[in-house]
Order: C-alpha cells, then sequence, then structure tokens
C-alpha cells in the first residue's frame, strides 16, 4: 500500500519547555498515493527514550491521493523524565500507520533533548525541523 508519512517538530525539547507546555510535534501528515481509499487506519506516535507517552490517532477514511493533516497531537512529555537529565542525549519520535495489523508507513525522526539546565538557544524554537514526504 502506498502510505507516506512526515513529521514537523521541534529539533530540541527541555524540562522548561515541557512545563510551558510548548508543542514537541507541530504536525504529522500521512499521505495515501494509492487510488482507492484506506480506511480504519491508527497513527502511532512512540519515543525513545521513552520521554513522553505514546499516543494513537486514528482516521475513520483516508481518500486516495489525498492527505491528512494532524495539528492538535496530544503529546504528554514526563515530568520526571525531563527533570532527572544531566546532559544532551539523542532520541526519536517514530511514527507508524497501521491499518489492523498491517504497517503501512513507518518513519523515525531525530530530536535532542536536552539537561534541565540547558536552553537550545532562540533558534532552537524560531527553526523548526521539518521533514517532508518523500
Amino acid at each position: 500500500m502506498g502510505v507516506k508519512v512526515g513529521l514537523n517538530h521541534l529539533p530540541v525539547i527541555n524540562f522548561a519547555m515541557q512545563q510551558n507546555h510548548v508543542p514537541v510535534i507541530r504536525e504529522i501528515i500521512v499521505n495515501n498515493t494509492e487510488e482507492e481509499a484506506l480506511e480504519g487506519l491508527d497513527i502511532i506516535i512512540s519515543f525513545d527514550p521513552e520521554f513522553a507517552e505514546s499516543a494513537t490517532l486514528h482516521v475513520d477514511m483516508l481518500p486516495g491521493g489525498r492527505d491528512i493533516r494532524f495539528t492538535d497531537i496530544p503529546v504528554h512529555m514526563s515530568t520526571s523524565y525531563l527533570s532527572a537529565l544531566t546532559e544532551r542525549i539523542a532520541a526519536l519520535i517514530k511514527v507508524e500507520v497501521r491499518c489492523g495489523n498491517e504497517c503501512l508507513a513507518s518513519e523515525s525522526y531525530d530530536i535532542s533533548l536536552l539537561a534541565f539546565d540547558q536552553w537550545g538557544g532562540i533558534a532552537g524554537q524560531a527553526e523548526m525541523a521539518v521533514h517532508m514526504l518523500n
């Protein structure tokens, strides 16, 4: 099946951003490149390491040749995890598109987790990492 997924997210996150409810993920785009509609899709968002809770978005139907965009993504970051960091670490945001037990698309995106006393600078918030559909 022809499904592509794209993600628009912040390149870095820290404890202060979590405390101020800064959204990590700005947008998820799921594109159906096939002519036929897809029904009953689940978009599963997970994190490695688990600095935030996994989330699942549901799509009843995605018409052929169309895309759907999610901008209100419920990411609940772990206060205890981010407040305990003492150095910067590399992490991943994984986005999977599933139809039942079948994985239609899966992509992983890099993000940096900063120590509780580090700041990513103005560029960390002004410029977001944008990954376009291939």
